[in-house]
């Protein structure tokens, strides 16, 4: 069974690597471009690209994989596995394997189709989150579904260390599904239209922090915000300018009603921001420019003070609650 692989992001290594370690007939890897990545801009290729050099196996790099699409005719593809990619696959390409062309998704669909599943799962606090192999068609992660698996989704998960377990998922799925798919074995079952939930890509304004709701829906935004776009918020003190930090860690504590992004004390090592509802107590962060520290390495060079405001942005500070 000649497989052709295409992927990009971290979601699809531990596929890529248990591909590689079955021996499969791996005629093919295609990636993204390298592009600009991280706080300094570098070139940068993607993670599979990299870890396809590590193993010493060539990939193709292509802007639209509707240009491979000579190749693979020419290479007479039995599977085109796609995961974590970035495109959506033109028609015309989804039709040229003899098997088929099969997507693993990091969710349970029907819910979170779409660009960021992780990010999405833990914004909407599900309990569980899961992968899923599916028969690629025209529509987004739309396709027939040929098997999936649930994971948990644990109390201090981020989006990293969601991503991680889901990919380790997936490369066990993938181990049950290879035989299935060169024996024939293809029951797919249709998706529940009733239950489709969408998980559109995240931009950098995503990253603001929501204080008007409660502290766990703060605290879900935080993890879900890592490693990207990274929850932040403006430290406004009078006198001073705004200072926007990235908040990387942070815990619920109960707090008396204040206005939301309102500092209500200053200790050592932390310090509490009051929620909706609520308060969360600040950890780890990140000034603009800094590497990520403890808070009270933060404390030490920063004056913050109770009454001091954390705003999304821009805006005014929010006006005091009534009683």
């Amino acid at each position: 069974m000649r497989i052709v692989f295409a992927a990009a992001g971290a979601f699809a290594l531990e596929p890529f690597r248990r591909l590689h370690a079955l021996g499969s007939d791996l005629a093919m890897v295609i990636t993204r471009p390298d592009r600009p990545r991280g706080r300094g801009r570098r070139v940068g290729a993607t993670p599979i690209a990299e870890e396809a050099q590590r193993v010493g196996f060539p990939v193709a790099k292509v802007a639209k994989i509707a240009a491979l699409s000579d190749t693979l005719k020419y290479l007479q593809v039995d599977l085109l596995l796609v995961a974590d990619f970035g495109e959506l696959i033109p028609e015309s390409v989804l039709a040229i394997p003899r098997i088929g062309p099969f997507n693993l998704h990091a969710s349970l669909l029907p819910r979170w189709r779409g660009a960021a599943p992780c990010p999405r799962t833990i914004l909407a606090g599900d309990a569980a989150s899961g992968v899923t192999l599916f028969r690629m068609t025209k529509g987004m992660d739309a396709g027939p579904i040929l098997s999936q698996r649930e994971a948990p989704v644990l109390a201090d998960d981020t989006s990293e260390t969601l991503e991680a377990r889901l990919s380790r998922e997936a490369a066990a799925l993938l181990s049950e599904a290879l035989p299935r798919l060169e024996a024939g074995d293809i029951a797919l079952r249709e998706q529940d239209a009733g239950s489709v939930t969408f998980a559109p890509k995240l931009a950098k304004q995503d990253g603001a922090v929501p204080w008007r709701l409660d502290a766990a829906a703060v605290l879900r935004h935080v993890r879900a915000m890592q490693p990207w776009p990274r929850a932040y918020a403006f430290l406004r003190s009078p006198g001073r300018p705004p200072l926007r930090v990235n908040v990387i860690e942070a815990a619920a504590v109960d707090a008396p009603a204040a206005p939301p992004g309102t500092i209500l004390a200053v200790r050592e090592d932390c310090f509490d921001v009051a929620c909706a509802a609520g308060a969360v107590r600040v950890r780890r962060l990140q000034a603009a420019g800094k590497r990520v520290m403890t808070c009270a390495e933060f404390l030490r060079g920063n004056r913050v003070a109770a009454g001091d405001i954390m705003t999304s942005g821009d805006e005014e500070p929010s006006p005091p609650l009534e009683a």
